[in-house]
């Protein structure tokens, strides 16, 4: 009986030991990941503030912004156009 009885406390003082490990594993790659994320967030803003005080980001941006609100301006023309009651009927 006294033999069972250690083998019953050396399988639980395992099984803690190995929950023990599975947790200080999952701390470790927990924080690594974060301070991993943490450091390529940070670059990425970086760089974004870096590319916005940049000619060429400013050239694009405002380029992009014109060629959206005139293809809005052009499609919204040829809507009225379209729907106009002079608009011969077919």
């Amino acid at each position: 009986m006294e033999v069972y009885k250690n083998h019953i406390t050396q399988v639980v003082a395992d099984k803690m030991c190995y929950t023990q490990l599975f947790f200080v594993d999952f701390l470790v790659a927990f924080w690594v990941g974060f301070f991993v994320a943490f450091w390529v967030g940070l670059l990425l803003v970086r760089l974004f503030i870096i590319l916005l005080v940049s000619s060429l980001f400013v050239l694009l941006f405002f380029s992009s912004v014109l060629l959206l609100v005139l293809s809005w301006f052009f499609s919204s023309s040829v809507l009225l156009l379209s729907t106009s009651p002079l608009s011969p009927r077919l």
